[in-house]
């Protein structure tokens, strides 16, 4: 299964200051796409979906199939993730990322270069986060956020990344937006031995 997300805005290089609030702004942007993602078969009709969605998500989902997508849950800080990728059920992912970059001047903002490491931001905000001290203080989840749907359970089941740049044909106007990026990337799900959603999700 493939399917693509969608990010425009700021994306600040790992290890700078702010990065985790950054971090989780394009983690909720990345929600808001997988709920679309989500109502859509074959997720809306899988028992686990129907399960994620209840208030009380153990109401009614004792089948051992749902038991086990109910095992991907991370209750971290106020927060319900689940991963649509997730090692329990068997599953990694390929990467491919394309990276629009603004026409900027050889003068502007050094990190702008850096794209490895912007790179590692976006694949942060596709997963779940490691620890509460990855979450910025005093967050907590807004409507439409519980649970809070991530791509990823780990970082290490992206298997494989394929990043492509390309200049983005766009005025942005002052300076200071030379941070800002659109990123289009493409999410192919694998699995690496049977699990009981492989037939859903035409893998």
């Amino acid at each position: 299964m493939k399917f693509i997300l969608c990010y425009e805005g700021e994306i600040r290089a790992r290890g700078r200051k702010s990065t985790i609030e950054n971090e989780h702004a394009i983690r909720k942007e990345f929600h808001r796409q997988l709920k679309v993602l989500y109502s859509q078969e074959p997720f809306n009709i899988h028992p686990a979906a129907i399960c994620w969605n209840k208030s009380d998500s153990t109401d009614g989902c004792n089948d051992p199939e749902t038991q086990l997508y109910l095992r991907m849950q991370s209750t971290l800080a106020g927060y319900r993730f689940l991963p649509f990728i997730s090692d329990k059920i068997h599953l990694h992912a390929r990467l491919d990322i394309l990276f629009l970059k603004p026409v900027v001047k050889e003068s502007s903002i050094a990190s702008y270069f850096d794209i490895d490491n912007k790179v590692k931001t976006l694949i942060d905000a596709m997963t779940i986060p490691p620890n509460k001290e990855k979450i910025p203080t005093g967050t907590k989840p807004e409507v439409g956020e519980d649970p809070f749907l991530c791509v990823l359970s780990d970082d290490k089941l992206v298997t494989e990344l394929n990043v492509r740049t390309e200049k983005w044909l766009v005025d942005l106007g002052q300076e200071g937006r030379n941070n800002t990026f659109k990123v289009l990337i493409e999410v192919t799900i694998n699995a690496s031995r049977g699990t009981p959603f492989t037939g859903e999700l035409a893998i």
